[in-house]
């Protein structure tokens, strides 16, 4: 340690550690980093900021030199500080870094610490004290409805705020919207279907759209829709591509941008050119957004499509009012029976009539859905699963229908 390191220290004596709730509540953070940047905070008091070595913040904290590395790394991830290192960049051991406390951390995380005080106010103290762990029960909630993408681009956007400060541009901050606006943004970041747009102009006019339909509806209104149309994208059976313009960003979800807009007259025969934007279609509920998206397939399989429907009647159900999700579940199924055949023709071992005509293989199908209904309501779209697709061909291989198999592309 040099000179100068020797005299901090003495300056400042044994550090102490104060964690605020910005950082105590991160859920992506370790109990290690967060008493890390107790320790950081503590000895950054001076305009050099923090000079401690891996190795002297690893001794007061009982971890590996190695940890540290890592805990720091993680703490400017998620921007709580800013790491300079000083001296030539060839000779490490020249090299000196310094830690400062990135003074935005607060803003940048101030919705998480409301959203905790908000709940933990509302919670009564006696069922509190019965949990035990209740600051985990908060964390869990706050994990489910955020990721780390959504506090990745929080994090872009504080990035972002700094650079405008130095640069004179005039960007919209996020903290002048409302809580309740960016608690939607951030419920909108969180469905791994839905796009998010990183340029700054265009998602500070999708954030003064999404603040405008809060105040003309409310949060839970606009929550709902969202949820309706990431449901939409989920769903098998709704035969919609994912370009736009069905699948957009939140800049496109209360109204069509230019490009969208354009791309709606090759959709005549779509259900979803004559909306006037998906919220407006979502604002129905799930059941209707569904009837309204659900658009039925060419079926270039006729004959199996016929011969499954007819064991599903026979074996599981009538269907007495079929939708069109349930026609494209079937006619999506007998493209799925051809492309096995093709592609596991080898390795079956089944008579040689039911390989090469593809409607008398159907009823193994329904033979592996009798074995696997677990005492669930079973449905055509079953069939479309993930999970049938790969437990099927397991299925055959423990009958002895097949020695092997090869995964069949979904189309």
């Amino acid at each position: 340690m040099n000179e100068e390191n020797k005299n901090q220290k003495i300056e400042w004596g044994l550090p102490s550690i104060g964690i605020p709730s910005e950082v105590l509540f991160n859920p992506f953070l370790t109990h290690t980093e967060k008493m890390l940047f107790g320790f950081i905070r503590n000895m950054s008091m001076t305009k050099k900021g923090c000079w401690a070595s891996n190795k002297y913040l690893g001794a007061l904290l009982g971890v590996k030199s190695q940890t540290i590395s890592n805990g720091v790394a993680n703490l400017k991830k998620y921007a709580y500080v800013k790491v300079i290192f000083e001296g030539d960049k060839k000779l490490t051991q020249e090299k000196k870094r310094r830690i400062f406390i990135n003074n935005d951390y607060q803003n940048l995380y101030r919705s998480l610490v409301e959203e905790f005080h908000e709940v933990y106010n509302k919670a009564d103290e006696t069922l509190l004290i019965k949990l035990g762990g209740a600051i985990n029960e908060l964390i869990y909630g706050y994990k489910i409805t955020n990721s780390k993408d959504v506090i990745k681009d929080e994090i872009k956007i504080s990035n972002e705020l700094d650079i405008a400060k130095l640069t004179s541009t005039k960007l919209l901050e996020p903290e002048i919207f409302n809580k309740e606006t960016q608690i939607a943004y951030s419920y909108w970041l969180s469905f791994k279907n839905t796009p998010n747009h990183r340029a700054s102009k265009v998602r500070n006019e999708a954030l003064k759209d999404l603040d405008l339909f809060i105040k003309k509806y409310d949060l839970r209104t606009v929550k709902k829709a969202m949820n309706v149309y990431n449901s939409l994208l989920e769903n098998p059976f709704i035969m919609i591509t994912k370009n736009a313009p069905f699948k957009i960003g939140l800049n496109e979800f209360f109204k069509w941008g230019k490009y969208s807009k354009s791309s709606l007259s090759k959709w005549k025969d779509n259900p979803v050119a004559n909306i006037k934007s998906w919220f407006d279609v979502c604002l129905l509920g799930t059941e209707e957004a569904e009837r309204i998206m659900t658009k039925i397939s060419k079926d270039d399989n006729p004959k199996i499509t016929k011969k499954l429907k007819k064991e599903f009647d026979n074996r599981i159900e009538k269907i007495r009012n079929p939708e069109p999700r349930d026609e494209n579940a079937f006619i999506s199924t007998s493209r799925y029976i051809i492309e096995f055949l093709k592609t596991n023709n080898k390795f079956l071992r089944i008579d040689a009539v039911e390989k090469r005509n593809p409607v008398l293989f159907v009823p193994y199908l329904y033979d592996y859905l009798k074995d696997n209904q677990n005492g669930n309501k079973q449905h055509p779209g079953w069939f479309t699963n993930d999970y049938f697709y790969d437990n099927f061909p397991v299925w055959m291989i423990k009958k002895g229908h097949m020695t092997e198999s090869r995964k069949v592309k979904r189309r």
